[in-house]
């Protein structure tokens, strides 16, 4: 299950996440009906071997990428 470690500092539609011990950045997106309650964002970027690296990569987005 992905767990959420931050979001993008001006949209929530980025965010990063950990998902068995990997971060990745996702972007929002409504219509990801993932049935097993996993978050509605999908793989932009990733993996990354810490949260330090995810989020330095997240904060490197500018926000309107996607």
């Amino acid at each position: 299950m992905a767990q959420l470690i931050a979001y993008h500092t001006k949209t929530t539609d980025l965010a990063l996440f950990e998902s068995n011990g990997q971060y990745w950045i996702g972007s929002y997106l409504p219509q990801a009906s993932h049935q097993n309650g996993e978050p509605p964002y999908v793989l932009i970027e990733g993996y990354f071997p810490n949260d330090l690296e995810g989020r330095a990569r997240l904060n490197e987005l500018s926000g309107n990428e996607f």
